[in-house]
């Protein structure tokens, strides 16, 4: 019963954060030129990367210790954290010095990542409505935040947007954060466990592969207009994987109840989720090929050329759905190592074939590129499951 509520839970909160999603994206690609969109795209995706030293492996680290119930070493994790993060706001303090825009712009993303972190807590600790909706409250604040500043300056510019962010990130944190774990506050400059570094790398190689094709397209000076088309697509993309996610979170929760039980693993079980997310890609990948073009024309008018971008961009769901699954596994089975292993060589893979094809292709070359590093980063986790697997009951 308790899995049906939060199934339901989970798929409300989704369609919330989504609804809400496509309303900043209509409002962006309306009430921005394709030039500040894409200008836009570039600042989101630098600071995306910059998305791993804010996080340092907290976020996955603190959904691991979560899900076990290691409660003491949760809080020693959130000490350092915090630790951490008053070096980050003294830094960006003095970035305020020379680029006050650049640091609110830091700041933005450092409040968006201490909520990931809460959301992810609570999801470990499976107090999924506190995790569900940080991520739909903080879009609906967002969504009002850009639709006031629209009303009162009749316009908006890129800069603005993250200042909704801003605000909306800070609203979201001040609400979530549970006090519990900020008691008895001590500096800390050491990690308390290794595990965060094991996480580091991993974060940092996923989001390097998937954030830096905008930066490699403005390096090889790819037009703005052709940019933003290729943003968009990104931006679609994103949303799709925000519904498969909350799935694969579920079967982190049923493996870690399981294993702690039997300390191993059903196959059928495993396969069981993969097919599930396999489905619903397909299912969204056929309903985007009936009314992509027509959701475009009505919502994004300027951006109807970006509609065969986008759908080449949703083959990549494909892999990236069987590794959801496959690398939730790995985490389980401790072996984070061997993950991180594999996202370092998938990160090699994508800036190797990218540099080749985005001179070529151009942005249809940074979506092959995609394409490309997903069913590499496949193959690279089924080889690992196998190996893995040997020494355990499967």
């Amino acid at each position: 019963m308790n899995n049906i509520r939060n199934f339901w839970l989970y798929t409300s909160s989704t369609a919330i954060n989504i609804l809400c999603s496509y309303a900043v994206l209509f409002l962006l690609t309306n009430y921005l030129s394709k030039e500040s969109y894409a200008e836009y795209g570039y600042y989101n995706s630098v600071f995306s990367l910059l998305l791993v030293l804010f996080n340092f492996g907290v976020k996955e680290t603190a959904f691991k210790l979560a899900s076990r119930g290691e409660t003491d070493a949760l809080q020693l994790l959130f000490h350092w954290y915090l630790s951490l993060q008053l070096i980050f706001l003294i830094s960006i303090l003095v970035l305020c010095y020379w680029h006050p825009k650049l640091a609110v712009i830091a700041v933005s993303f450092v409040l968006f990542s201490w909520m990931l972190v809460l959301s992810a807590m609570y999801r470990g600790q499976s107090r999924y409505l506190r995790d569900a909706f940080c991520w739909p409250i903080q879009r609906c604040l967002w969504l009002m935040f850009i639709l006031l500043a629209i009303y009162f300056f009749e316009s908006i510019d890129f800069f603005e947007v993250f200042i909704a962010s801003l605000i909306a990130s800070l609203v979201v944190v001040l609400m979530s954060l549970d006090r519990g774990y900020t008691k008895n506050f001590k500096f800390k400059l050491k990690p308390p466990s290794n595990i965060v570094f094991r996480f580091f790398f991993v974060e940092a190689s996923i989001l390097l592969y998937t954030r830096v094709d905008v930066p490699i397209l403005n390096s090889f000076e790819i037009v703005k207009s052709e940019v933003a088309d290729y943003y968009i697509a990104v931006q679609i993309f994103d949303a799709a994987v925000l519904i498969l996610t909350p799935i694969s979170y579920f079967f982190f929760n049923q493996l870690a109840s399981r294993f702690s039980l039997t300390n191993s693993t059903d196959s059928g079980f495993v396969f069981r989720y993969i097919l599930i997310l396999l489905g619903l890609v397909a299912l969204g990948q056929l309903i985007w090929s009936n009314i992509g073009l027509q959701f475009l024309a009505y919502f994004a008018a300027s951006y109807v050329s970006s509609f065969h971008n986008i759908s080449l961009f949703l083959w990549a769901l494909y892999p990236l759905a069987i590794n959801l699954i496959l690398s939730s596994l790995l985490i389980q089975w401790n072996s984070e190592t061997s993950y991180a292993s594999v996202c370092i060589a998938g990160l090699l893979f994508y800036l190797v074939v990218s540099f080749l094809l985005v001179p070529a292709f151009g942005s249809v070359g940074a979506i092959y590129s995609r394409i490309g590093v997903e069913c590499f980063l496949t193959i690279m986790l089924l080889f690992t499951f196998i190996v893995k697997g040997k020494n355990r009951c499967l």
